[in-house]
């Protein structure tokens, strides 16, 4: 007579597969505990009667363990296309505008949020500089363009509301040696060139690539200096030591992106 055995797996064994299968079975219950992430987006306006779009406005969101930033684009829409449940505090600033700011919360219940906000004009004691780098406000400009300073125009006062006192600027009358489309039409010839004072640095008979607002306003971080053909700017990082041609193409393309 054959007597079968039956194997007996060994207790050491046993218990390490227990807690394996321990493991795995809160690991699930972790995950499918775990709320879907949310989407917040926006429209920011200018407080005013046209109540028109207002591009290149910085929008943050964070709460105490996520932060994320998003740029307004030519319509001054934003968003936020993955945010984890919580709440939120969003603020948007734009040089010359007072910041605005509020709370969102977003859950299983309001996985959405969109936000409408208006900004009012502001003085320039109540508003941050918001530094965009070329490739962020190249959808943003007028134009972009290849110039050779031709002389100092001097100063005058800007101010962006009559209640708020003015700042200086300093204007130069330039020669434009090439340009690309963005939001303006191409052209070539003399213009003018904005900067404020003091961090106006460019000097006559030489070269720049700009990046240049209505009326030939810009920043000096887009007053780009050009040495031997190329590009000389350290900061713009994808863009210096570029010959100027590529680097008109290379904004080119950046412009007809949305930031």
């Amino acid at each position: 007579m054959v007597t079968a055995r039956r194997r007996v797996m060994p207790r050491s064994q046993r218990m390490t597969r227990s807690i394996v299968a321990a493991t795995l079975v809160c690991i699930a219950t972790v995950v499918f505990a775990q709320a879907p992430a949310g989407e917040v987006s926006g429209r920011v306006r200018m407080r005013d009667d046209a109540r028109a779009e207002l591009p290149g406005v910085r929008v943050t969101l964070s709460n105490a363990g996520h932060s994320q930033q998003a740029v307004t684009d030519s319509d001054g829409r934003f968003s936020f296309a993955v945010v984890p449940p919580g709440t939120y505090r969003v603020a948007a600033s734009l040089p010359g505008f007072i910041t605005a700011a509020g709370d969102v919360t977003v859950s299983s219940e309001t996985p959405r949020a969109f936000l409408n906000w208006s900004l009012d004009v502001g003085c320039l004691a109540e508003v941050q500089h918001v530094a965009l780098s070329p490739k962020e406000a190249a959808p943003l400009v007028d134009a972009i363009v290849h110039l050779r300073v031709t002389s100092d125009g001097g100063s005058v006062m800007v101010s962006p509301h009559p209640a708020c006192p003015g700042r200086v600027m300093r204007g130069y009358d330039v020669e434009v040696l090439g340009r690309v489309p963005a939001r303006a039409p191409a052209s070539t010839g003399p213009r003018r060139l904005m900067l404020e004072w003091p961090h106006a640095h460019v000097q006559p008979a030489r070269e720049y690539l700009a990046l240049l607002s209505s009326d030939g306003f810009t920043s000096s971080e887009w007053v780009l200096p050009i040495v031997s053909g190329r590009v000389a700017s350290p900061e713009a990082r994808e863009l210096h030591g570029v010959p100027v041609a590529n680097a008109l193409a290379l904004l080119a393309e950046w412009a007809r992106r949305t930031p």
